[in-house]
């Protein structure tokens, strides 16, 4: 009877192991995770989102005990029958909580197969590929979202999963930076060789810039790691990185480098942003598409769109600021070669303005023509101190070359010929010298060569 007894309590011990085996996933540790995404997009595809749930087990037990007696006389029978039931039920309730880290879990499983970019398994073999003939074959007819992704198929709006190596955009670093430091630089100038006078309070004003432009967003870019993008037949793909892994050196194209990027929200993160963002730790990340296919450029400072529209140039210059906020820099201290230094930069802005203007209008300047724009220039050079002196400056030479040749003002063009020309003579939107121009344009080339997936951070995790 004991051994019958014990045969419910191992069914349902059998159930449990069943049940959480089938519910056990991928080993994943959070340290950020966006629930107003998660739970819209599960809302928006599975319908309503249990709060919690309940599992029951309940098991019966029934016996039965039944006796007979009968007598007879004669022909005539009597007969007496008993019966005894016992029933015995016991039951067991778990109420669980539905959390963020579960509805992921059914978001995850659910999308899985219709992510634009997804995990390759493990059983799945990589194509083998030996000249370009057999790579241009395999690009043509393999794009599936594992070895071969065309950027035209990545639609605003579609999920993706990669690993990438998570970094900070430099921008972010210099804020970071500023902020930490600052008092420590300022309390020990002295030990620091810095001018507490000229280089500090330009380091503060460009730190508290960063600091409301950012608005407590934090621009990240992760450097994907099994792809990169390579252009066949004029057309870009991006391809995982075991296809080129057979291909000989001779024949090894040339591969752009993939960033997925985006800004999170600093609230959202789950541990020490320090210990994710500045490590280049490598993270797995889903991803919504924020703008379709692959992008050339990127801007950090999503603020800085509004204000590009009274500043031209504003995100260009901003980024510049960002990188080199913490490079010191003699311009601060207005001593009489630096000054010299600085309306000769001036002067160089203004003569590359005109050319600009000339260039756009096909409009051929005489030897003339040049002295007295030189001499505009020269008397407009020492106008480098505020926005409002420059663009009086630049004014004069715009207002000369259409008094001269007739053409229309088109505010907005103009402000980019402006924007363009100061920063091909090194100024920066404070008035200020760039430092390290060569340094900036060896960045420029670099970063021609990567390409940006722009996206919404959705989760961050390993």
């Amino acid at each position: 009877m004991n051994f019958l007894k014990r045969i419910p309590a191992r069914i349902r011990q059998w159930r449990k192991k069943d049940k959480l085996n089938i519910e056990k996933g991928s080993l994943r540790e959070f340290v950020y995770l966006d629930e107003v995404s998660v739970y819209s997009l599960v809302a928006s595809t599975l319908g309503p989102i249990a709060e919690q749930f309940t599992d029951t087990d309940t098991s019966s037990w029934q016996s039965e005990v039944g006796s007979s007696v009968g007598a007879g006389v004669g022909v005539a029978k009597a007969e007496l029958n008993s019966r005894i039931m016992n029933n015995q039920t016991s039951g067991t309730q778990v109420v669980r909580k539905s959390i963020v880290q579960a509805t992921f879990k059914q978001l995850y499983e659910s999308e899985l197969e219709s992510l634009s970019i997804r995990p390759i398994p493990g059983d799945l073999e990589h194509p083998k590929i030996h000249n370009m003939d057999e790579l241009l074959a395999t690009v043509q007819t393999s794009a599936d979202g594992y070895w071969v992704i065309d950027p035209l198929n990545l639609s605003r709006g579609k999920l993706f999963e990669l690993e990438v190596e998570l970094d900070a955009d430099p921008i972010f670093r210099a804020s970071t930076f500023t902020s930490t430091i600052l008092e420590i630089l300022e309390e020990n100038a002295d030990l620091f060789g810095l001018d507490v006078a000229g280089e500090l309070v330009q380091m503060k004003s460009v730190g508290r810039i960063l600091e409301k432009l950012l608005a407590g967003l934090v621009p990240i870019r992760g450097k994907v790691v099994d792809y990169c993008v390579i252009e066949l037949d004029d057309k870009e793909w991006i391809i995982n990185r075991l296809l080129l892994r057979d291909l000989p050196s001779q024949d090894q194209p040339l591969t752009h480098p993939v960033f997925v990027v985006g800004v999170a929200e600093q609230a959202l993160f789950w541990k020490d942003i320090r210990r994710i963002l500045f490590s280049n730790a490598r993270y797995r990340i889903l991803c919504r598409m924020g703008q379709t296919g692959l992008q050339t450029t990127w801007t950090p400072v999503k603020l800085a769109h509004i204000l590009e529209s009274v500043i031209p140039g504003f995100s260009k210059q901003v980024d510049i600021a960002g990188i080199f906020a913490l490079a010191t820099t003699n311009a601060s201290n207005q001593t009489e070669p630096a000054a010299r230094s600085k309306q000769q930069l001036m002067h160089n802005a203004l003569v590359k303005y005109a050319d600009l203007i000339a260039e756009h209008f096909q409009i051929k300047l005489t030897t003339k023509h040049k002295d007295e724009i030189r001499l505009l220039a020269d008397q407009h050079s020492s106008s480098f101190g505020n926005q409002e002196v420059r663009l009086q400056a630049f004014k004069a030479i715009s207002a000369y070359l259409a008094s001269n040749f007739h053409f229309n003002q088109d505010s907005l063009l103009f402000a980019k010929f402006r924007q363009a020309a100061l920063a091909d003579a090194g100024i920066d939107i404070t008035g200020n010298s760039t430092p390290f121009p060569s340094t900036q344009s060896a960045a420029a080339d670099t970063t021609s060569l990567d390409r940006f997936i722009d996206s919404e951070f959705v989760a961050i995790y390993w």
